[in-house]
């Protein structure tokens, strides 16, 4: 099982865990998902695994020496609609993480990737904002520039199931989001499966 956290999951509703909750809340969320969960022992051990998760909830897990999964914990990315000004709200973990995640693509060479989460970037079905303005752009540009590298992004947060898929044009009215001719127009999917919240039995 590779957990992912939520904004069901903090202790405060949509938000990301604020600085003076992360040690203790990180390391009792390590023992919980990774400690105490049995199938769970390969993560629990992985030194890298707990670095990366103590400093802000996500984790690069190897399924195989060709594939990995990349959690991440977007809650440093996610707009809170009941306060507009978080979309103003950058954090230095959100900063890091998508650092993070550009050196695994980076120095990835043969590998792929896997990408998931619980609130995933763009919109949803009704259109409504889930990331920062700034945290989308940074996100979507980073597949862009290294789309080959991942295979599917697995994602949660609505309570029903949806296949996207990501393109470099937004057809009609809307301009290509890149000039580069060498890119395809149409590249991997998103699947956004019905989330499941511990806190709901």
């Amino acid at each position: 099982m590779i957990p992912t956290l939520g904004n069901n999951d903090n202790k405060y509703h949509d938000e990301a865990t604020r600085p003076e909750d992360k040690k203790e809340f990180y390391k009792f969320l390590f023992d919980e998902w990774m400690t105490k969960m049995q199938g769970n022992k390969a993560l629990a051990n992985d030194p890298e695994i707990k670095k990366t998760f103590m400093e802000g909830a996500y984790y690069r897990y190897d399924v195989t020496d060709r594939i990995s999964v990349l959690a991440l914990n977007t809650m440093y990315f996610m707009f809170n609609d009941d306060d507009e000004s978080s979309d103003k709200v950058i954090t230095k973990e959100g900063t890091q993480q998508l650092k993070w995640i550009e050196e695994q693509f980076k120095n990835a060479g043969d590998r792929k990737f896997i990408l998931t989460c619980h609130v995933y970037a763009g919109s949803r079905w009704k259109g409504k904002q889930l990331f920062k303005t700034q945290r989308n752009e940074e996100y979507f540009a980073l597949l862009r520039k290294y789309q080959s590298k991942v295979l599917i992004e697995v994602f949660a947060h609505d309570h029903l199931a949806d296949l996207r898929y990501h393109t470099t044009d937004l057809g009609g009215i809307f301009p290509r989001i890149s000039d580069d001719a060498t890119l395809p127009k149409y590249f991997h999917n998103m699947f956004i499966a019905p989330g499941i919240a511990p806190n709901k039995g």
